[in-house]
Formats: C-alpha cells, sequence, structure tokens
C-alpha cells in the first residue's frame, strides 16, 4: 500500500492543481471605497481592474484599482451613483453614471452622450465604445469613437452593444430575441445565443437559454457549456480572453472557468490558502496573462477580487500506472462532488502541504479527505494485486 502522505499529496495535486494543468490561484482583495462592499467588472493586462464600491453612507462609484496604489473612486459626472464597467490597456474605463454612459481617462470622466440616458458597457485597444443609449423609451445599440462620436450601427430598437475586440467588431442583444454580431457594416442574428464578450478571434462568451455558451462566429457554431452542477438555477460566460479561456457564473455553485480540453471547474476549488474564507460567486473578466476579476463573498459581504495563476510544483508521480491516477482522479472527484451537492461541507477548508506550499480544498472537510484517501488506497490496492 501506498504510503497514506503519498495518497494525500495526489488527492490534493489532482482537485486543486493538475486541473488546469498545476494551476491555482492567489486571491487579492481590492478592498472597498469605505463603505461594505465591492463588485469587480473588468481586468487588463496590466493588472489594473475597475468596478464598483460602496462609500460610507451607502452610495456606490466606479473604481480604478492598481496593483501599486489600491483603489481610487472614480466619483460621477452628476449626481446619482456611477459603475467601472471595462478597462483597457491605455486605461480608459467606460461604465454608467447616474444613468448616463461616461468615458474616463486620467484627465477626468466626460460624458459620452448628454442628452441621453445609457450605458457604455465595452472598449477596446483603440479606444472604441460600445453600449446603449434610449431612443423614446427604448434601447439603441450605440458605438462611439475614440474622440467619443457617437453613431447608431444597428436602425433597430431594443438592442445594446455589449462587447466590442481589438478588430472593432463588436456583439450584442436584441431584447430578448437573442444576440447578433456586427462587422461595423452589417449585422448578423446569433439565434437564442445572448453574447457578453468577444475575443479577437471571433469567439464569443455568453449564454444560451438558462446555460452557459460560446459562439464562434467563423464558423457559426452554438458550444453550449451548461452548468456547474445540474441543480444550478441558470449559467453565463461573462469574459473571454484571446486564448479561448473563458469565465463566468453558475448560479447556485458560483464562479466557473472553463477551457477546451478541460471544461468547465468551480473557481472555489482552486485557490490557494489565500482564498480560505472567501467563496467565489461570479467572475466577471479575464486577461491575456490569465488574471480573473470576480466577485466573493467573504462574512456575508461582496468584495471585489483578483485572482492570479501560481504554478504549483508537480510530485513526481511518474512512476505510478497511468490507470492507478485516472481512478484516483476519479474517485477524488466523485467524493468531493457529493460532500458538495449535500451542501453540508461546503463552506469548510482543509489544507494540504504538496511540494512546499499549502493548498486548499475550499469544499471538503477532513472526513471528506480521509473517505477520498481510503477510496484512493482502495483503487491503489486494486492496481498493486493485478
Amino acid at each position: 500500500m501506498f504510503q497514506k502522505s503519498l495518497v494525500l499529496c495526489l488527492v490534493s495535486f489532482m482537485i486543486q492543481g493538475s486541473a488546469f494543468g498545476a494551476t491555482i490561484y492567489n486571491l487579492t482583495d481590492l478592498g472597498t471605497l469605505g463603505g461594505n462592499s465591492s463588485t469587480g467588472a473588468a481586468i487588463n493586462d496590466n493588472g489594473k481592474a475597475t468596478g464598483s464600491s460602496t462609500l460610507p453612507g451607502g452610495e456606490t462609484r466606479a473604481f480604478l484599482w492598481e496593483p501599486d496604489f489600491g483603489m481610487q473612486n472614480l466619483g460621477t459626472a452628476g449626481s446619482g451613483d456611477s459603475n467601472g464597467r471595462d478597462i483597457n490597456n491605455n486605461d480608459h474605463i467606460v461604465g454608467d453614471t447616474g444613468g448616463q454612459a461616461f468615458r474616463w481617462t486620467s484627465d477626468g470622466m466626460v460624458l459620452l452622450d448628454p442628452a441621453n440616458n445609457g450605458v457604455a458597457n465595452d472598449l477596446n485597444e483603440n479606444n472604441e465604445v460600445v453600449g446603449s443609449r434610449v431612443v423614446s423609451t427604448a434601447n439603441r445599440a450605440i458605438r462611439w469613437s475614440e474622440t467619443n462620436i457617437l453613431t447608431s450601427p444597428l436602425p433597430v430598437s431594443n438592442a445594446t452593444g455589449e462587447a466590442i475586440n481589438g478588430n472593432g467588431q463588436f456583439a450584442g442583444r436584441l431584447g430578448s430575441s437573442g444576440g447578433f454580431y456586427s462587422d461595423g457594416s452589417s449585422a448578423t442574428g446569433l439565434g437564442s445565443f445572448n453574447p457578453s464578450d468577444i475575443n479577437d478571434s471571433r469567439l464569443a462568451a455568453g449564454s444560451a437559454g438558462l446555460d452557459a455558451a460560446l459562439f464562434d462566429i467563423d464558423t457559426n457554431t452554438l458550444l453550449t457549456l451548461g452548468k456547474l452542477s445540474p441543480s444550478d438555477s441558470l449559467a453565463r460566460a461573462f469574459g473571454i480572453n484571446n486564448a479561448g479561456t473563458a469565465v463566468g457564473e453558475s448560479l447556485g455553485t458560483g464562479a466557473f472557468i472553463y477551457k477546451s480540453d478541460l471544461g468547465m471547474v468551480s473557481l472555489s476549488t482552486l485557490l490557494d490558502s489565500s482564498g480560505s474564507g472567501y467563496t467565489i460567486l461570479a467572475a466577471f473578466d479575464i486577461n491575456n496573462q490569465d488574471q480573473i476579476i470576480a466577485t466573493a463573498l467573504l462574512a456575508g459581504q461582496n468584495r471585489a477580487v483578483i485572482l492570479t495563476p501560481i504554478q504549483v510544483p508537480e510530485p513526481a508521480f511518474g512512476h505510478l500506472p497511468i490507470k492507478l491516477v485516472a481512478g484516483a482522479f476519479a474517485a477524488a472527484t466523485k467524493a468531493i462532488a457529493a460532500a458538495c451537492d449535500r451542501r453540508d461541507v461546503c463552506d469548510a477548508t482543509t489544507e494540504i502541504e504538496v511540494g512546499g506550499r499549502t493548498l486548499s480544498f475550499k469544499k471538503a472537510d477532513a472526513d471528506t479527505v480521509d473517505a477520498v484517501v481510503s477510496q484512493i488506497e482502495a483503487i491503489t490496492d486494486s492496481e498493486e494485486s493485478e
């Protein structure tokens, strides 16, 4: 029989590490602007982020968060609250303030459409912006140039611009009838798919029905991702990077990350010890460095967080039979999933030492880990007897 310590290393490595090529995530809490809560929205390739936070008096303000300087209040352009929705590598931020679309730069905040209500949802590296304005009580998809010149690329009502990529191609929603894609000169319907983001390869992230989904514009192909758990009420992919890695929310279980070769995985199961006490509710954006901006729950309050990938030293499992490793992974996954479905240990944390690094089981208590170990030991005994 293999030693229990080796089996524990195998379990913790496989659940916390190898599910994403020995990658786990370090959590950075972005704090607040003095209030009780904050919400993440977007992160650029330099690790700078935006979203919204409450003030001590309860008002909500858009923020810029920088690794060296922390969270900065972006204020408002008039009365009402403000919310940051996207940030590019030029540190331009767009969103809404008092019900109107804004762009923020180091020179301050300006309204993109002063005469109308609306919202700016996304911008690219050319500083082009998409969003919507309200015309006669109906939304109209809007695009703004780098110099804030406004155009209405879709001559239809009840449409919103949701995302724009580096090539100026954008996607949005047509009310309750599904989504659309446009290259700037014409628009194409996307059926029941509702986009939230689109990368430079024209792969869009969003939802179809109650499931998270991707849509490949080039091949006109819908890929349904589903949900983290069949009991979750709905799921949606909110962000996608140029590598095709998507993040989102599966309502009931929490935030997920998706890779084409591995499927959907709960982000709460991929945290190192810095994530102790946090439950990742929803992930909204992922940059081209694979950093993720999300909203987490801590002590009953929402917190904007950044998840930064780190590599875990891999134990030397090369001598183990492939069948044993596959069986161990299957047993471990089944046991953890069963424990979580019972909802009796989902908030517990168990720490295991692997390769000199402390890893955390976010959805398993000590009894569950022991049960997993017992199952793997049984598989090991079976393998050794063959």
